[in-house]
């Protein structure tokens, strides 16, 4: 487990205050200790948390929580096994996640693609949108002689 220590936590705030100052008041920055013991309470900083309605204390954001919840739904995932919800990368308009779970072998796809269709139905009932790829295309008229 490793927990930031007060030099480490001050200089995250201050990071945190230039990236808010930088892009408004309308971009939440959010610094979070992930530990056991922080796993439901791990914000320990946060600029404009207006635009979610979150604070210091509060847990991770709902994304990681519905994740969380589906997957312990679905009947395959070993239950005594510890799940694991990970920040994986950035995408073209995407945050990446990485969701872990153990199953048996044989029940392996079937839990990977409930899992996929619960979390997915989940997040379109909460209002959680899904990025994807997409390219606008305009058309204007064009004048003919």
């Amino acid at each position: 487990m490793i927990v930031l220590e007060k030099n480490q936590l001050e200089n995250l705030k201050q990071i945190a205050k230039g990236i808010a100052a930088q892009f408004g008041s309308n971009c939440e920055v959010v610094v979070h200790e992930l530990s056991e013991q922080s796993a439901y309470h791990s914000i320990v900083a946060i600029e404009n948390g207006h635009v979610t309605g979150r604070k210091v204390g509060d847990g991770p954001s709902h994304v990681v929580l519905e994740a969380l919840r589906e997957a312990a739904a679905i009947p395959q995932v070993l239950p005594d096994e510890p799940s694991m919800f990970r920040l994986s990368g950035y995408g073209d308009s995407a945050i990446n996640y990485l969701l872990r779970v153990w199953t048996t072998t044989a029940d392996y796809w079937d839990a990977y693609f409930d899992i996929l269709e619960r979390v997915r139905t989940s997040f379109e009932a909460r209002g959680i949108e899904m990025t994807y790829p997409h390219l606008n295309v305009h058309m204007a008229p064009t004048e003919t002689s």
